[in-house]
């Protein structure tokens, strides 16, 4: 038997060593594509792109084989480490019972481990072959697009080229399966190898259960555990037959087949129960507590298979960007086109951004589930060491990553003018997305409209929060001269407030500058509106209803009671009637 913590983590490292060849096909793909160069002949194109495919094959291959022999000895090991500890627990109960039992693997046992180890290294290898081909066909696919982009006349020869490059690091490198499903090929190698040591451990605990006389077998329990497999998880079985009191064994846990015990992925075990000697290790509490719902994320309760599934979901996001980087890296170091490496630049540093904004936002779901953020899962390369140690390794992309991602945020603040008030660094800017999420929101707003030219950049970000918050303070919560109690405010409203961006005139067709309001004014026009105008309704459907104060006028939304809009007022304004 062998416990669910020992599953989770017993195939690790993998993921590193696989991560680290999909990183180098990746890179070798994109500098590929950008060395194509300058569209050609389509008889002399066809017969490049069918040589740089033999070529691109050749060296595929070779990785491949090199990283897989590497596996070897440590996929052994850990067939070897696990079996001993599995048959160690299986015997426990008569250890602490007083009897003697030999925990020595039998030569039975013996020929089944090795068979089993030679037949998961097959199945690595014969996984990771299939990458030569696929990386092939890859780099076809990618330039045959970017041939036919540029002949349309439609794309530039850079876009057509940094499209190529995006398009193979996102699918970077896929194991199709007979059946047609297809999985990155680190999760199909972690997939193999975890279901290949749980079930060869199975094999042997079956084997050592015979030979001690057991009739019944406990399954292992664990949080987080798949719907269909949380109903049997943590309960006794019968091995052979069934009593009122225990239910067969392959029967209820599907032990056998892909979607059961031991199946695909199953981080399950089992082990023999001797009613009357052994002791449950389970109570009915302890199985219910797995169910629970006691995580809070975002003010929603989560059970631990759901907040599992979220890290899941973005470990993959992450992932998948530190693919793109360090294909549009590759490219980027490739490129000798000024116009094209400007562009990769630049798709270089929006990838690094998110990058790290998937990550302050995995790290804040850890943070409020207390969970511990896998570094594994999110890409970071590692092997061990003679003493088992995990060392990282090929940091210089994550780096660069950050380097450009902090570069990046600070042009980007000093360029709209929130160099005044915002984060100093994007580390305390990440932070203040999850800590404080209305500042955090109104920041993003405040850079988004300077850049669309909507406000001036000498507002200042510190100048642009007070004026919102001075809204909050002075104007939500009052109540209008005709008995609206005003709610809140809308994003748009503190943007009027502030003013100072470029309006387009229509009659004179020319932008000019927009000025701004007074909050008190703003306030004024509410309480002691020199005039009321009807509701109205606009082409999305919604109301408002202007108040037109002595130096302000306001619109609010009736159905919200949200304040949506201000001018200042034109003498127009005040003298017409029915505004």
């Amino acid at each position: 038997m062998l416990t669910p913590e020992y599953l989770a983590g017993c195939t690790s490292y993998l993921l590193g060593m696989m991560d680290e060849l999909d990183r180098a096909i990746i890179a070798d793909i994109a500098r590929r594509i950008v060395k194509t160069g300058s569209v050609t002949p389509t008889a002399k194109d066809q017969a490049e792109k069918l040589q740089q495919s033999g070529m691109l094959m050749t060296d595929v291959i070779q990785q491949v084989a090199v990283t897989a022999n590497k596996t070897d000895e440590e996929i052994a090991q850990l067939f070897k480490d696990a079996s001993v500890q599995g048959l160690q627990n299986d015997v426990r109960p008569l250890v602490l019972a007083g009897q003697k039992v030999d925990v020595r693997l039998s030569p039975a046992m013996q020929q089944i481990l090795q068979a089993s180890i030679d037949k998961t290294n097959g199945d690595v290898r014969n996984l990771s072959m299939t990458l030569g081909s696929t990386a092939a066909n890859k780099y076809i696919e990618a330039v045959n697009a970017a041939t036919m982009k540029v002949q349309s006349g439609a794309f530039s020869y850079a876009q057509a080229i940094r499209d190529a490059v995006k398009e193979a690091a996102d699918d970077g490198n896929w194991v199709t399966y007979n059946s047609g499903h297809r999985d990155r090929l680190d999760v199909a190698i972690r997939r193999s190898v975890l279901t290949g040591v749980n079930q060869t451990t199975a094999k042997l605990t079956e084997m050592n259960a015979e030979a001690l006389g057991a009739e019944y077998y406990e399954t292992t329990a664990h949080a987080g555990a798949r719907p269909s497999h949380s109903v049997w998880q943590g309960r006794v079985f019968k091995i052979h037959g069934e009593t009122a009191e225990y239910p067969n064994f392959e029967d209820k846990t599907g032990y056998g087949t892909g979607a059961g015990l031991c199946g695909w992925n199953c981080r399950h075990s089992f082990y023999p129960f001797w009613p009357g000697i052994s002791v449950p290790a389970y109570t009915q509490e302890m199985l219910d507590s797995y169910k629970e719902a006691k995580f809070s994320y975002n003010g929603k309760k989560m059970t631990e298979y759901e907040v599992s599934q979220e890290m899941r979901g973005m470990e993959r996001d992450i992932r998948e960007t530190k693919r793109e980087i360090a294909g549009l890296q590759a490219a980027y170091d490739a490129a000798e086109d000024p116009k094209l490496k400007a562009d990769l630049k630049a798709d270089l540093e929006k990838a690094s951004v998110r990058l790290k904004h998937q990550e302050a936002k995995y790290r804040d779901l850890c943070k409020q589930t207390s969970h511990k953020p896998d570094t594994v899962r999110t890409g970071v390369t590692a092997f061990k060491d003679e003493k088992g140690n995990i060392l990282s390794f090929n940091q210089s992309a994550a780096q660069r990553a950050r380097q450009t991602a902090e570069k990046s945020y600070q042009q980007r603040i000093k360029d709209t003018g929130a160099d005044d008030f915002a984060p100093k660094t994007l580390a305390k800017r990440n932070e203040m997305r999850y800590n404080n999420k209305e500042e955090s929101g109104l920041l993003e707003r405040y850079m988004r409209q300077v850049e669309k030219g909507t406000i001036s950049p000498l507002t200042g970000f510190g100048n642009y929060s007070k004026q919102y918050h001075s809204v909050q303070d002075s104007i939500v919560g009052t109540t209008t001269s005709n008995g609206i109690e005003i709610s809140g405010q809308t994003k748009h409203f503190v943007d009027r407030v502030v003013g100072g961006g470029k309006e387009y005139d229509r009659q004179s067709k020319e932008y000019h500058y927009r000025s701004g309001v007074e909050v008190d004014d703003a306030r004024d026009a509410l309480l002691n509106p020199v005039r009321i105008g009807v509701v109205k309704i606009d082409k999305s459907g919604k109301p408002s209803q202007k108040f037109v104060g002595k130096k302000a006028t306001v619109s609010v939304n009736p159905d919200t009671k949200e304040v949506i809009q201000c001018n200042p007022t034109s003498s127009k304004l005040t003298k017409q009637k029915g505004v």
